[in-house]
């Protein structure tokens, strides 16, 4: 087996490490709040833009600056939750694909419209460090963004496994309503999901 072939291995297992705590995002809403968020992505890049331009404003370093970011991104989404898809959480799915891909458009034409379409990018002091082993390079942010996922995807199962909060939030998931029935709040449980949900947002820069 080829270096290059291995080379191409890791690094799409360090690419795929990053989807895969994104995708954590799309099923934990489908899940408990049975709703498929065709906004996902948009919220995704909005925890990217808000890190962009705390860059740009302060020279804030993204990876400090993601505790910023992470509430930003929450209350937005809180937000979204309560007034908007908690609204439709009865209706037919139609209405749910109608709001979460109109909510993705609006998104996307409110970045344009503020940023354009062109590539930004928050350049740091490592962002075009290498990390050597052997035959091997990889790159240095995307190992900051694979151990930061690692991190993230473990925080967030100590949360739902070991919190009384998390075992609300998968009582909810698996009967909505029994949970209502041992007094637990669904609504509340939706938005403090979103907490859950939002780090993914952090790992764009």
């Amino acid at each position: 087996m080829s270096t290059n072939f291995l080379q191409a291995i890791l690094n799409g297992i360090l690419t795929g490490g990053v989807y895969a705590v994104v995708s954590v995002g799309l099923s934990l809403v489908f899940g408990i709040v049975d709703l498929v968020n065709f906004a996902q992505p948009e919220f995704l890049m909005m925890g990217m833009f808000v890190a962009y331009f705390l860059f740009i404003a302060t020279g804030i370093d993204p990876i400090v600056a993601s505790p910023l970011v992470f509430v930003v991104v929450f209350l937005f989404g809180a937000f979204v939750q309560r007034f908007l898809i908690q609204r439709v959480l009865n209706a037919p799915l139609v209405a749910q694909i109608f709001l979460t891909v109109a909510l993705a458009m609006v998104m996307v034409s409110a970045a344009q419209l503020l940023v354009g379409a062109d590539f930004r990018s928050a350049t740091t002091s490592y962002t075009s460090m290498a990390v050597h082993a052997g035959p091997f390079r990889f790159s240095l942010p995307q190992i900051l963004a694979f151990c930061g996922s690692a991190v993230m995807a473990l925080l967030l199962w100590i949360f739902l496994e070991r919190t009384d909060v998390g075992r609300a939030i998968r009582a909810t998931a698996q009967n909505r309503t029994a949970a209502t029935l041992v007094g637990i709040n669904p609504y509340r449980m939706y938005i403090l999901m979103t907490l859950a949900y939002r780090p993914a947002g952090l790992l764009g820069r």
